[in-house]
């Protein structure tokens, strides 16, 4: 069985997720909160969103909305797909809010010309009958970095203005740094200033320690029929850089299931078949250019690698260094080299 939708929900995400359902459950300010689940790609963000996401439905209490932005960003409009999914959300609750909600929508998204006020006399009446049921709606818009800047500005209008509603609270899911370098786009040198404009609360998710993603990954490679124990030198090659390639559950995952699928085989030792496929997978530009270049890293010199050139970030380069070293020792250490058709069956060479 592959396991790359399988989530691993680390001891560090429940805490997280812990707090921020503590923090919208008892929050009673009038005013809508925007709370940012920030951190990058594979760190649990949708993990943690979903554990909060079940710690209020237990908790009861408040509707809950999952907006994914990025899948409603291809069908046209935002502010109408919003608007419909809200609506939806609210029938189930109150019908006067609903029906206020619904005269708001249509006001907001017909196109023919508006009387003076109207949308402002009809926000009215829906803030009026959200404030007399009193039950909070909870929205949740995950893949925000997925969007572009244009729609990443109009879904935190959407936030801040059309939807600033009373009891009814956001949790943004993004990778900050991919949003505010797509923002810079609109809003050169303010995007930072920008982004906290829009966030009332943001909430950092740390990387999982690196012992524990050892452990995973270990446990998912043991789970499968290769299940043979760990020697010692792939604990080497993990300590010598090796996790600075994997420092997520989703990246042990990932390289999880390229090890237990490897077309390697039985054959070779488990540390060759973790060195190659940690570069196949988690170093593709890097396995794809020694792939090219097989006969040259053969050689008894070391051929230059143009890591800049490749996309590949200065901190991983020591690991990938390692990965090499471990493929081809003489390049460094004047060990023997590996056996041509070895290389070739590593490296996809016909």
């Amino acid at each position: 069985m592959l396991l790359r939708d399988t989530p691993i929900l680390d001891p560090h995400l429940h805490d997280e997720a812990t707090r921020v359902a503590r923090l919208l459950t008892d929050f009673r300010d009038p005013e809508s909160l925007v709370v940012a689940l920030n951190g990058p790609e594979g760190v649990g963000k949708t993990s943690c969103a979903q554990s909060i996401i079940e710690g209020l439905s237990l908790n009861g209490g408040c509707h809950l909305l999952v907006f994914n932005a990025w899948l409603f960003s291809r069908r046209g409009s935002l502010l109408e797909d919003f608007t419909r999914e809200l609506m939806a959300c609210l029938k189930v609750g109150n019908s006067g809010v609903w029906r206020s909600m619904m005269e708001y929508a249509v006001v907001l998204v017909t196109k023919s010309p508006r009387k003076p006020g109207m949308v402002w006399e009809a926000r009215a009446r829906l803030v009026n009958a959200l404030g007399c049921y009193g039950r909070r709606t909870i929205v949740f818009m995950d893949d925000i970095d997925r969007l572009t800047a244009t729609e990443i500005r109009d879904i935190f209008w959407l936030v801040k203005t059309v939807g600033a509603l009373p009891t009814v609270h956001y949790v943004l899911v993004f990778d900050r740094e991919v949003v505010v370098e797509t923002l810079n786009e609109l809003f050169p040198g303010r995007a930072y200033a920008y982004l906290a404009s829009i966030v009332d609360v943001a909430v950092d998710i740390p990387l999982p320690d690196r012992d524990c993603v050892w452990d995973v990954l270990q446990g998912l490679v043991a789970s499968s029929p290769r299940g043979e124990a760990w020697p010692a030198a792939v604990r080497e090659l993990w300590d010598a850089g090796l996790y600075r390639l994997v420092p997520t559950m989703k990246h042990a995952k990932l390289l999880a299931v390229a090890i237990r699928t490897s077309r390697l085989g039985a054959d070779e030792d488990l540390r060759t078949v973790i060195t190659v496929e940690s570069l196949r997978v988690l170093a593709q530009a890097v396995f794809d250019y020694v792939r090219r270049n097989l006969q040259a890293f053969l050689g008894r010199s070391r051929p230059e690698i143009p890591y800049h050139d490749l996309g590949v970030r200065d901190a991983d380069i020591p690991a990938v260094e390692v990965l090499l070293e471990a493929v081809f020792p003489h390049r460094l250490t004047g060990g023997p080299s590996p056996r041509p058709e070895a290389a070739r069956k590593y490296f996809c060479v016909g």
